[in-house]
């Protein structure tokens, strides 16, 4: 879809954001015309008769690239500077209000900043503490679809490159120092930014400044074992999305203990990261709205009539502060569209929900929340028909085209990538590697963890293009896996400990994987992989079924480590089959029914498995139909419930359980057992079950990611509930296959173990 922006591409864009703040901060607030054009790797600034060149070394962040504008801007009328430390807040005491977190200390911080900077305009250290606040507020995002800090950073360089221009041969302040650092590490130039934290230590702080220091380690390394022994609220947020990222969601939920408040920030950083951790979204998910709603009613507390969420943001002014109303305000519009996607995210995928159940709690979250632009992503994330596609499309495509640098990568791929719709979505949007030109803005590996996956100038890039990259962030680590396992082969100790290095050590996931290359030598292996389970007690699993085949004493020993230790209960409940057989096996009936009783209350659809198939063994067949049933009523799978019924109908009594599995059948098939051949297809189908990826099984059915299984052995197949129950109603092993491929019905025959592809499938509708 060929379209004209404002700007060419993201990065003449974020030039001209840092030039137009430059403006703003000078002349008090109001826009400012500033037209940018490329010249080679430098860019021609003008603003009325005001003229510069800004040259992006070493980054487009930098501030000393956008001092000479800053100065041309600035021009004669500034006069002497009146030098650091001339009024306001001293740093110190900054740096302690900033410490604290949720909004009111960052309103009031910026309150007394604004004031001073009005007050003294031309005071260098008073924009160096501008940008602390400025630095402070942008440390508060979170990773995600939404994670989008630029304008932050861009303001954030404004200040620095004015303090620059006006006190050139100063030393910078420590609010400078830190601000400074803080802008490096958003740009994920982590080397650079860890070189200056060295540096900075060498200086006398006071503990909230070494607390500081320690943070902002953490934050470029994700290494949790740096918080000191009574973090400050600010160490803790670092500390959580150090777990969050180097061990587990679980793992920073209860690093928080007993917290004596609520933080807004800890549960948005926890939730990104809690997909697979069903235990993190439940402990969360729902207090964190009443969390969000109290920060817009904070910062926005009048809504001009209209009482959503959307309603207060929009009641955001366009003041002079150095944290205005439409900063805020786009900022907890991102919040709110990440939680949404979250909530849908958790309900839906991970605790199964249906759309039926859904829809209305969905509805109420939507109204609630109210019309925020970004919010089309989250819904557009949900869509499973194409009639829920069609009407969010005009939305997408009017954001894409008129306002690009409001939309982050990862959304912008996810838009364009929809499975399973027919794969028509990406003529109909803007091509995101037109905007994203370069894929990073230069000199920086900003958002680089998610632009590698997809971007697809980044995707395709060679190893030399991203040895490079990483050279700028060496503790990457999404970069570091695309290093490491080159076209996804495992990992060989030799990579992991080139990108990884001293990761090893803290990061659950980066020690899991070296151990697997060791583990023919059981000598090296269970000792490394002791450790491991240590740090993250949830890893007790990989040591027990490591030791199955080896030693039965010591895989049960490892795995009621787990049970005991574990925090992560529903990857407890799925990884509990192998012992509560040992237990049956050896006699230990009643512990193997307390585990399996501890496995089933989580409700993962593997533990409901685990304890359905100890009751069957028990002959407690009731308890076991109940369980089955649980799983079918959460997750939809009625095809497990129908093959225990039809298992167990001779011994349950044919009449009384054939009802039972007429009720199931009803509830996975409302339309009945419908009879099909190819000849029955013409037009394109109007529901079935997409594959959204593939594997041999499939391509030997002719099948692909994309194409569209309507019927199995001669009955018709609307969804993924439809097939889990027809797959008990089919005699094996060979079993045909009706899919919508590349535009036309095939038909293919082949030989399957349970019916089964070996790909991800979700339910489509047209």
């Amino acid at each position: 879809m060929p379209v004209t922006w404002r700007h060419p591409s993201e990065s003449s864009w974020i030039v001209h954001t840092v030039a137009e703040e430059i403006t703003r901060a000078v002349r008090g607030g109001g826009p400012a015309v500033v037209v940018v054009r490329g010249r080679g790797a430098a860019f021609d600034l003008a603003a009325g008769a005001v003229r510069a060149t800004v040259d992006p070394t070493p980054h487009l962040w930098a501030p000393e690239a956008y001092e000479a504008w800053a100065s041309a801007v600035l021009g004669p009328s500034a006069g002497a500077p009146t030098g650091h430390e001339s009024g306001g807040v001293p740093d110190d005491a900054l740096l302690k209000l900033l410490s604290d977190l949720g909004p009111e200390p960052l309103l009031r911080a910026n309150r007394l900043v604004s004031d001073a900077l009005r007050a003294r305009p031309h005071d260098a250290a008073e924009h160096q503490r501008a940008a602390l606040v400025v630095a402070s507020f942008a440390l508060r995002e979170q990773q995600g679809w939404f994670y989008d800090p630029r304008v932050e950073a861009a303001r954030l360089a404004a200040h620095l490159a004015l303090a620059r221009s006006l006190a050139p041969r100063a030393e910078p302040t420590r609010a400078g120092v830190i601000a400074r650092i803080v802008l490096e590490t958003i740009a994920v130039r982590q080397r650079d930014a860890l070189a200056r934290i060295d540096a900075a230590e060498a200086l006398d702080w006071d503990e909230v400044g070494r607390s500081w220091l320690r943070a902002l380690r953490m934050e470029n390394t994700r290494d949790w074992r740096l918080a000191g022994p009574e973090p400050t609220e600010f160490e803790t947020g670092a500390l959580v999305r150090a777990l969050r990222l180097s061990v587990s969601g679980i793992k920073a939920l209860h690093s928080l203990g007993d917290a004596p408040r609520p933080i807004t920030d800890w549960g948005r950083h926890i939730l990104v990261g809690h997909v697979g951790e069903v235990g993190t979204g439940n402990a969360l998910i729902d207090r964190q709205l009443a969390l969000e709603t109290l920060e817009v009613q904070a910062v926005f507390p009048r809504a001009s009539g209209d009482e959503t969420l959307a309603g207060h943001l929009a009641a955001a002014g366009d003041d002079a502060d150095v944290i205005d109303g439409q900063l805020w305000a786009r900022f907890l519009e991102r919040r709110l569209a990440e939680y949404a996607g979250v909530y849908f995210l958790h309900y839906r995928r991970k605790l199964g929900l249906g759309r039926a159940e859904l829809a209305q709690p969905l509805a109420q979250l939507d109204a609630r929340i109210g019309p925020l632009p970004l919010l089309v992503f989250s819904r557009f994330r949900r869509a499973e028909a194409q009639s829920d596609l069609e009407p969010l499309l005009p939305e997408l495509q009017e954001l894409l085209s008129k306002q690009p640098e409001r939309v982050t990568a990862g959304n912008w791929w996810s838009a364009r990538e929809k499975p399973g719709f027919g794969g028509g979505l990406a003529s109909r949007l803007p091509d995101q590697s037109t905007w994203f030109t370069p894929p990073l803005p230069p000199g920086t590996a900003f958002d680089v963890g998610r632009r590698v996956r997809r971007l697809p100038t980044l995707m395709s890039a060679d190893t030399a293009t991203l040895e490079a990259i990483w050279e700028l962030a060496p503790h990457d680590s999404d970069l570091g896996w695309r290093l490491a396992r080159p076209g996804k082969e495992p990992a060989t100790a030799q990579a992991l400990n080139r990108y990884f290095g001293a990761a090893i050590e803290f990061d659950s996931r980066v020690r899991s994987n070296l151990a697997d290359t060791f583990e023919d030598e059981p000598e090296r292996y269970v000792p490394f992989v002791e450790k491991l389970a240590e740090v993250d007690s949830d890893r007790w699993w990989k040591l027990g079924k490591y030791l199955e085949t080896r030693d039965e004493v010591a895989a049960a020993r490892a795995y009621e480590k787990m049970w005991k230790l574990g925090a992560d209960r529903v990857l407890f409940s799925g990884h509990s089959d192998w012992l509560i057989a040992y237990y049956r096996r050896t006699g230990r009936t009643r512990e193997a029914l307390r585990l399996a009783e501890d496995a089933g209350v989580v409700h993962s659809a593997r533990g409901l498995d685990t304890y359905a198939e100890l009751l069957e063994d028990l002959n407690r067949l009731d308890e076991a139909a109940a369980a089955r049933r649980a799983k079918a009523e959460r997750y939809g799978d009625w095809g497990s419930l129908i093959a225990f019924l039809r298992r167990t109908e001779q011994s349950r009594g044919g009449a009384a359980t054939k009802r039972l599995v007429d009720e199931a059948v009803a509830h996975a098939l409302p339309q009945g057992l419908e009879r099909v051949d190819i000849s029955d297809f013409s037009a394109p189908p109007a529901d079935g079950v997409v594959l959204k990826s593939t594997s041999p099984k499939a391509a030997a059915a002719g099948l692909d990611r994309g194409s569209v299984l309507v019927a199995m052995n001669g009955l018709r197949v609307r969804n993924t509930r439809a097939l889990s129950a027809i797959r008990e109603f089919v005699d094996g092993p060979r079993y045909r296959l009706i899919a919508w491929h590349a535009g036309r019905y095939v038909e293919s025959e082949l030989e399957l173990q349970g019916g089964r592809l070996g790909v991800d499938v979700a339910d489509y509708r047209r």
